[in-house]
């Protein structure tokens, strides 16, 4: 979470767990405005939205994103 103040923002960490069937997709994206900024939208089945930012390994980390969403619906009856 990053929190603006008068010119001034802070980084909180957090880690977040959502249970893969409770997700319905991911979506890398990126900035129009700024290329070098890169998100992870995660979208639940309910229809939340979740966006994630600052990966040190942004390219891996949405791979393996959708590489589990992936595998988990192949095991969903």
């Amino acid at each position: 979470m990053t929190v603006f103040n008068k010119n001034v923002f802070f980084t909180f960490q957090k880690q977040v767990v959502i249970p893969l069937h409770q997700l319905r997709a991911a979506n890398p994206s990126v900035s129009k405005v700024n290329p070098a900024e890169k998100y992870i939208q995660v979208v639940s089945v309910e229809g939340h939205e979740f966006w994630f930012m600052g990966f040190l390994m942004y390219d891996k980390a949405a791979a393996s994103l959708q590489e589990a969403l992936a595998s988990a619906r192949e095991l969903q009856p």
